[in-house]
């Protein structure tokens, strides 16, 4: 069997608590998620640039998938809005699109998200 070795660390305890609570939803333990951070970061292959985006995220490198989740959460409320409206008989559109090309336009409302501090 390998040596092991305690390791003490210090944080939040509410963010231990938010923490152990995802982890036990997981199934995993604070132990087991220690360990596979450290199995992650011996992994041959895994750039520097991957472990800071882990143990720091930046709105630059750590944020950009949680705006674009939110950004589809948001057409999926149009979308919703939208078919309100077409169950009662109203034809026009009430959200109508400031660009025909949905990808410019994605790409436009992240980046003034992103300059507002919106996402």
């Amino acid at each position: 069997m390998e040596a092991t070795q305690q390791m003490n660390v210090r944080i939040g305890v509410q963010r231990k608590r938010d923490g152990d609570a995802r982890l036990a939803s997981l199934g995993f333990t604070p132990s087991k998620a220690v360990q596979g951070f450290y199995d992650f970061l011996s992994r041959e292959g895994v750039r520097d640039a991957d472990v800071r985006t882990v143990i720091e995220p930046t709105p630059r490198d750590g944020g950009r998938e949680e705006r674009l989740r939110k950004l589809d959460d948001f057409h999926a409320m149009q979308r919703q809005v939208t078919a309100f409206y077409a169950e009662r008989g109203i034809t026009r559109d009430p959200l109508p699109s400031m660009l025909g090309d949905r990808e410019l336009y994605e790409e436009a409302l992240v980046d003034r998200y992103e300059e507002r501090g919106l996402l």
